[in-house]
């Protein structure tokens, strides 16, 4: 084993999403999209346990479909569906990615397994290629970097990390508001969010 868990966030509503499903219950064949990437990703190494986060209320329906996770329920935003994940994880590092980001290579993961023991939190990102202004001014575009998931964390530091009423958008901005140190990893441009 790699004392790792592999966490799958998957109990969001799809707000941005146009159509009627929620993106984790598009089929991928005859697999809802949450099933399909969690199987493709817990293959690629040996996790130690694999998590994944639902709707409360859909929580016994999805536990039809496998029984070969952990099932944990989700809360009212990201970081709570992730505080209520990591009550359950014990091992020393921790793995978490979106679901809606369905295409991430085997590389991806390996690549932050491998790095894990270089900082507190490893993260898979892309350099930005277009000019970028941000509040009308243009900025220097190698200053810029498009974060992505999964990433992969010490527990102890991420669980520290999320106590306070600050809402983040991943766990590499709750690590580093905390002191803890980031790696920066190149990303894929096949790892797009589906929205």
């Amino acid at each position: 084993m790699i004392e790792t868990t592999l966490v799958v966030l998957c109990a969001g509503n799809s707000t941005r999403f146009s159509l009627e499903a929620k993106k984790q219950w598009l089929r991928i064949e005859d697999e809802p999209l949450w099933l399909n990437v969690t199987k493709r990703l817990s293959s690629y190494t040996d996790f130690d346990k694999v998590i994944v986060v639902g709707h409360i209320d859909e929580l016994n329906y999805m536990k039809n479909f496998t029984q070969e996770y952990d099932f944990v329920a989700g809360g009212s935003t990201r970081q709570e569906s992730m505080k209520n994940a990591l009550q359950t994880v014990t091992t020393k590092s921790v793995m978490v990615t979106d679901v809606a980001r369905c295409c991430i290579p085997k590389s991806i993961i390996l690549n932050l397994i491998e790095n894990r023991s270089k900082a507190t939190v490893i993260v898979p990102c892309l350099s930005a290629t277009d000019t970028i202004v941000y509040e009308n001014e243009t900025i220097n575009r190698d200053n810029v970097k498009i974060i992505q998931t999964p990433q992969l964390s010490n527990t102890k530091a991420l669980k520290e990390a999320l106590e306070t009423n600050i809402e983040f958008t991943d766990d590499s901005s709750a690590i580093k508001s905390s002191g803890g140190t980031v790696l920066y990893i190149d990303g894929s441009t096949q790892s797009k969010k589906l929205t």
